[in-house]
């Protein structure tokens, strides 16, 4: 794996470019552009465990329209449900809690929960709507790691800045 063609010339900086946002991940951390449904960046601990040729420990960004139309809360409630009723499709689900916050001056949500299946990942996503647009920064760890990672994870989401107009 290389560093991302999208990255800014400043170690560890991303700058959307499409989406008028940057954040700043560790300057070890691998970037990846995948593109897959409103995935946007990808960036991973390389200190982490590989599994299956993947690392564990990360941050994915989403970026999409606000379609349909809903709320903050509302949005992130329909995934909560979503992951929670495809539980048995899914693997086990289990929900650990959500609250308010801001990032870069705006209201978002946080919601933490795991899957278990072959593995047992949690994640901790954080939901923020700007210009009619969602955006989404879904940390993820096994469960067992998880909490070393979180303070982590939260310092990186809080870099998460839209560019001035």
């Amino acid at each position: 794996m290389c560093r991302s063609l999208w990255a800014d010339d400043r170690s560890g900086l991303y700058r959307s470019p499409n989406n008028g946002f940057s954040i700043s991940f560790p300057d070890n951390w691998i970037q990846e552009n995948n593109h897959h449904t409103g995935e946007e960046i990808s960036a991973y601990d390389p200190s982490s465990k590989l599994r299956n040729g993947h690392y564990i420990a990360g941050i994915v960004v989403f970026s999409e329209p606000n379609l349909p139309p809903m709320s903050l809360e509302g949005f992130v409630e329909f995934g909560r449900r979503h992951m929670e009723e495809g539980s048995g499709r899914y693997g086990k689900y289990k929900y650990y809690g959500s609250g308010k916050t801001t990032i870069d001056g705006f209201d978002a949500i946080w919601l933490a929960q795991s899957i278990t299946n072959k593995s047992a990942r949690k994640s901790k996503s954080f939901t923020l709507i700007h210009n009619n647009r969602r955006y989404v920064m879904q940390c993820v760890d096994d469960v067992e790691s998880f909490d070393q990672f979180e303070s982590q994870c939260n310092d990186i989401v809080q870099t998460f800045h839209f560019a001035q107009p």
